[in-house]
């Protein structure tokens, strides 16, 4: 499990910085890079949550699985 923090905005180029699909590609890689089985959202706020939950973690758990039936 990793805690992690970042935020959701239109476009990014750093690391947990940008669109829920960027969200998505920088925790799969971490996940694959480290082993990471998990992550802690430290948000306070529901917008943040809905949508880790409804577009990042589904999003994140798709790129993983097709990365690992590559292998």
């Amino acid at each position: 499990m990793l805690n992690i923090s970042g935020k959701f905005v239109g476009s990014g180029q750093s690391l947990l910085n940008g669109p829920p699909k960027q969200l998505a590609k920088d925790l799969a890689k971490i996940m694959l890079t480290y082993g990471t089985t998990g992550f802690i959202l430290a948000a306070d706020d529901a917008p943040s949550l809905e949508l880790f939950a409804s577009e990042v973690a589904p999003a994140t758990r798709e790129l993983v699985a097709a990365q690992r039936a590559r292998r």
